[in-house]
């Protein structure tokens, strides 16, 4: 993995953080709040660059973040989720209280989808995506079109409703998740 653009600078440190960096984050975000990334960073008494503190923050060190492996429940909303937003990762994982955009695309690339190919099962979105493009189409392109807004939070009302509107992606869905509840092979 390369470094930040913004690492550049000199007596910018890189590499693995210290757990003394770490306290020296989490006190200062707790205690201020994060506001400017770049201020934290030189206010916390980090020598790293902003967007190196911003995402230690949101990926490791927030204390809402959820740790240990998807519950069948949150596996079978991914792969709602999914079907309607395809890669949308960000958006999904606002659904997902704890979870961040980048763990819930590695989940799904490590465990759904390859669950989908091994059980010859056609992931949900697939069949309403044009493989050239990505695009999706039809009521999924309806559908997301309604909901380009990131800061998107559905309801529970609002997740039954889609559970009504898209019957046969929710029966691959369950199917989905009977599969991922099997042990591996």
């Amino acid at each position: 993995m390369g470094h930040h653009s913004c690492c550049n600078k000199e007596k910018v440190k890189r590499g693995l953080w210290s757990p003394e960096e770490d306290e020296k984050l989490i006190n200062y975000v707790t205690t201020y709040g994060h506001g400017c990334w770049s201020s934290v960073s030189r206010l916390a008494g980090l020598q790293r660059c902003g967007k190196s503190c911003r995402l230690r923050w949101i990926n490791y060190l927030r204390p809402d973040l959820k740790r240990g492996s998807f519950s069948p429940q949150e596996a079978a909303l991914i792969i709602e989720l999914h079907s309607i937003l395809g890669n949308r990762w960000a958006q999904i994982a606002k659904q997902l209280p704890g979870r961040t955009d980048n763990e819930v695309k590695n989940f799904w690339n490590s465990s759904i989808k390859k669950r989908f190919i091994t059980h010859d099962v056609v992931p949900p979105f697939a069949s309403l995506v044009d493989v050239h493009n990505s695009k999706p189409q039809g009521e999924a392109a309806d559908f997301v079109s309604l909901n380009l807004n990131p800061n998107l939070i559905l309801s529970d009302q609002q997740r039954d409703q889609l559970y009504l509107s898209h019957q046969h992606h929710c029966y691959k869905a369950l199917l989905m998740t009977q599969i991922l509840s099997q042990p591996k092979q």
